[in-house]
């Protein structure tokens, strides 16, 4: 049996407290515990407190870190269940005060997957252009269930769908071309699928995109051009330069006719130098 001879505040975290221990007319140092443990159990100076007891008061102690550890956790963002007992499980925390700690915020309402999900897919898909498919991904990665996945995604409409297709389309065109419209095409629906929206929608809003002014296709075909002819230039003559020039430009998606009048005018100014 010993006896609480002393207690003092840590001065590193005031929520702690240490308690010493008195045990044959010696004083040590015996444990510390948060301050809500040390209101629960009523400790004072003076009181008697047995092995068992400090056992006890240590495990509750233990508990309680955990959940403090998992209220800082909850302090930067909203988590899914699965993120908090990953990260109390790297911070070594014991499996059975992990338990009672997510027995608690779920009992408090800090933890709730179904509301995180749906919290989740409207803020990215208020703030990024992330499809359905995507965010679907991000959730599952998350460790929220398929039926609570489907659940949130759900809200996310394919009118509201198409319009984050239509934004990101608008963003990328407004960009300086320096490709023909069909490669333009192409690279946005690689893109777009990658963001996780699906292939039917995305076609729908590129077979509405307005077709490039004819001024335009001209300069992105200049600006390959130019590119090709450092490439090909040294390697091929006549026929064979133009041949390869032609099927070159081809692939980058410009039209037969664009590219024939472009060999042409380049053609007639070399004979006229």
């Amino acid at each position: 049996m010993a006896v609480i001879s002393r207690i003092t505040m840590q001065k590193r975290n005031k929520d702690r407290l240490n308690i010493y221990l008195s045990k044959a007319g010696k004083e040590e140092f015996g444990f510390a515990v948060d301050q809500d443990v040390f209101v629960k159990y009523n400790l004072s100076k003076g009181l008697e407190i047995n092995e068992k007891e400090i056992k006890e008061l240590i495990e509750e102690d233990e508990k309680k870190k955990t959940i403090n550890l998992g209220l800082h956790y909850l302090s930067y963002r909203m988590r899914t269940v699965h993120e908090m007992t990953d990260y109390l499980e790297k911070k070594e925390r014991q499996p059975e005060h992990i338990k009672a700690a997510l027995e608690k915020f779920k009992e408090l309402g800090y933890l709730d997957d179904q509301a995180f999900a749906s919290s989740y897919v409207r803020s990215k898909s208020a703030t990024q252009i992330k499809g359905p498919m995507k965010l679907k991904q991000e959730l599952k990665q998350k460790g929220v269930g398929q039926h609570v996945t489907e659940e949130a995604i759900d809200q996310f409409s394919e009118e509201s769908e198409k319009e984050l297709i239509q934004k990101w389309v608008d963003k990328q065109t407004r960009k300086t071309a320096k490709e023909s419209r069909s490669k333009q095409k192409q690279k946005l629906y690689q893109q777009l699928q990658g963001k996780g929206f699906s292939s039917g929608l995305i076609q729908e809003v590129l077979q509405d995109m307005d077709p490039a002014e004819e001024a335009d296709e001209q300069q992105a075909l200049l600006f390959q051009a130019v590119k090709l002819e450092r490439k090909y230039a040294s390697k091929y003559t006549g026929k064979e330069y133009r041949l390869k020039m032609k099927q070159a430009l081809y692939q980058k998606g410009f039209s037969v006719q664009l590219i024939e009048a472009y060999l042409d005018e380049h053609e007639r100014e070399d004979d006229e130098t």
